[in-house]
């Protein structure tokens, strides 16, 4: 119901009336008028509100603000004795503020660190690091009327609020609010008709600036947003069962609806479109308005530093590389270049090389943000070094302390002789020469000669040598020998093979200490073959089948197997009735049509019917694989495609 200035008297009269409302009955017995609905209640609340501002000085208790904002759904009701709160949106937990004032609505001013709050037509402000306080009556820029604010919203430096009560000089709509004059002025009115809306929670999404609102009248109610244009568009209706939502927060891209009475403040995720799991409210009693803000806390200010070293032969200037060749000694000047990456000015400063030592200790500097500075050292280097810079960066009162770190390194491009060896192993029957392959195969067991070969490939001569075969075992064990650079040293070493073997060497060199240690390895084998072995073959399944039209054609496996112990070689082929008379088969094919099946392997053959060209009915045929299994040289598979006619079948027409 919308209330208007020309019924403010019987609005008074109501808003007088809305403690302790009960049924009566005239004095003709008739029963009294029903109780007004909540909208009735707000609107008549709101319109007494501007006819009688109130005195803005209210009592409160001692307040301590919160050390750190740890929940950010900010809420109240009209309800001087209920406090506000702090509401943690992931547990429902909620953390008492003050009492002592009305919560109509409430904005959060994060570039201040201010929430704004209504107490209907009077604006306070409560300072995140201080006491709340009420600051003055809004007033209409163009009649200087108490204007009635219902809910408060704020974004990029401007203070919207939403008027549910409306006049020819200011209507209902929603007006910005100059916190210093506490001047209303109009800002949209809304493009439906005024029916339609009863806009009490009002918050602008600080992802899209986008305004909303929480509309209690039944053809629009829900959540909506507010266009530039005043057009109002239903995002989400309310939960089942609500009808009177008054407080609006948005924050963390969710929309949170905030009741005035116990039980569930609702949230609408804006990415899923749906509402999720409701907060628990703190309220212990009903009201008529409910308020709410989310605070957004800045980030706190942190240091941060880049560190940059290069190294080159210029002392009067910032190399561009961090590394460097030298041929020789001589000096180089090394560069720490810091970069204040952070937000804070950092005053003092220690650099720690660990090359150099230190290089700056408690150094007063005040390094801004943005801002860098470096530093050079000259030093001679002869050898290759690598090394790191710490550099430590701080301020005093309070302590901010920031590190970083970055390598240099100059490399000494000076030959170094160093040791490398290669190893050869061969294996052959001749007992007083080395063979030149790796591999032998015998025809049965017998003595074989293996041949070691040592070559330094390195700069340095090796004095001591050791040789280790997995199968022969130590055949060397801390030997002197001087194998000087390209020189090479042959051993040799008889065994007799009963058994397959490959086995490798491993031949170590170096000096006495031991220092310049290399080893290398080779490997051979010999092939000794199993007395008595043969191939084994099993041909699954036992026979095969196919139904195909004239057209078609498909396919079916065949699998080989060898469970002997020696190599199965076996080749496939078909015959019309039995496998001594083999011949081809126009509707069958193989693939592979031969090959080779290790001890313990299978093989897969793919058969593939086709029925063109073949007549209809039964067609018989063999599959036949051929091996070198003694027991079974040929297996025999039949295989049987059966040919159907095409039918077609029409539909049967019934006539009377």
């Amino acid at each position: 119901m919308k209330f208007r200035i020309l019924t403010i008297v019987a609005a008074m009269s109501l808003a007088l009336g809305l403690v302790g409302i009960t049924l009566a009955l005239a004095q003709d017995g008739a029963p009294a008028p029903a109780a007004p609905t909540e909208a009735e209640r707000e609107a008549a609340a709101a319109a007494a509100m501007e006819a009688h501002p109130p005195a803005i000085a209210r009592a409160s208790t001692v307040f301590t603000p919160p050390a750190v904002i740890s929940a950010p759904l900010f809420v109240g009701v009209d309800e001087p004795t209920e406090f506000t709160y702090l509401v943690d949106p992931a547990t429902s937990d909620a953390y008492p503020l003050f009492d002592g004032f009305d919560v109509w609505g409430a904005a959060f001013d994060a570039d201040n660190r201010r929430v704004f709050f209504s107490l209907g037509t009077p604006l306070a402000v409560w300072p995140l690091d201080g006491s709340p306080g009420a600051l003055g009556i809004v007033r209409s820029d163009t009649s200087a009327e108490p204007l009635a604010i219902a809910g408060l919203a704020y974004h990029e430096g401007t203070l919207y609020g939403s008027r549910t009560v409306d006049s020819v000089a200011d209507p209902e709509a929603i007006y910005t609010i100059d916190p210093a004059t506490l001047s209303a002025t109009l800002y949209l009115t809304y493009n439906v008709p005024i029916d339609q809306t009863d806009i009490g929670g009002l918050a602008v999404d600080p992802a899209t600036g986008d305004l909303y609102g929480t509309n209690d009248a039944a053809a629009l109610r829900g959540l909506v947003r507010i266009g530039a244009d005043g057009n109002v568009t239903v995002v989400a209706p309310y939960p089942a069962g609500q009808t009177d939502i008054d407080g609006l927060a948005i924050g963390d891209g969710r929309a949170y609806l905030v009741t005035d009475e116990p039980g569930d403040f609702y949230v609408f995720d804006f990415a899923t479109l749906t509402y999720t799991t409701p907060i628990t409210n703190p309220w212990t009693t009903s009201e008529i308005f409910a308020g709410a803000a989310w605070i957004t806390e800045p980030a706190a200010p942190t240091p941060s530093l880049i560190l940059t070293k290069t190294v080159g032969l210029d002392p009067n200037t910032c190399a561009k590389t961090a590394s460097l060749i030298l041929t020789e000694t001589m000096d180089v000047t090394y560069c720490y270049t810091v970069f204040n990456s952070g937000d804070i000015t950092l005053t003092h400063h220690t650099l720690e090389d660990s090359a150099l030592g230190n290089l700056l200790d408690d150094f007063p500097y005040d390094l801004t943000p943005a801002t860098s500075v470096f530093l050079t050292e000259t030093t001679s280097i002869t050898r290759t070094t690598v090394n790191t810079a710490t550099w430590t960066a701080y301020t005093l009162s309070p302590t901010d302390t920031v590190t970083a770190t970055a390598t240099a390194v100059v490399t000494m491009n000076v030959p170094v002789a160093e040791a490398a060896i290669t190893l050869t192993k061969t294996v052959g029957l001749n007992p007083n020469d080395c063979a030149e392959t790796t591999s032998l195969a015998l025809t049965e067991p017998g003595e074989v000669t293996y041949c070691y070969t040592v070559v330094n490939t390195g700069g340095v001569t090796l004095t001591r040598h050791s040789l280790e075969d997995s199968a022969l075992g130590s055949l060397l064990d801390d030997s002197p020998y001087e194998l000087g650079p390209a020189a090479s040293f042959s051993l040799t070493q008889t065994a007799s093979i009963t058994q397959t073997t490959v086995n490798t060497a491993t031949w170590t060199a170096y000096n006495v200490g031991p220092t310049d240690m290399v080893s290398a390895t080779a490997a051979a084998t010999v092939t000794v073959p199993v007395i008595g072995a043969a191939a084994d073959i099993d041909v699954a399944p036992a026979s095969l089948s196919a139904d195909l039209i004239p057209t078609g054609q498909t396919t079916a496996g065949v699998t080989i197997s060898n469970s002997g112990d020696a190599n199965l070689t076996w080749t496939v082929f078909f015959a019309p009735f039995e496998c001594t008379t083999p011949g081809a088969l126009l509707w069958a094919s193989a693939n592979p049509t031969g090959g080779t099946t290790a001890p313990g392997a299978a093989s897969d053959v793919t058969v593939t019917f086709t029925a063109a060209g073949s007549p209809l009915g039964d067609l018989m045929g063999v599959l036949c694989v051929s091996s070198n299994d003694p027991d079974e040289p040929v297996v025999s598979v039949p295989l049987t495609l059966t040919l159907h006619e095409i039918r077609s079948f029409l539909p049967i027409i019934f006539k009377p």
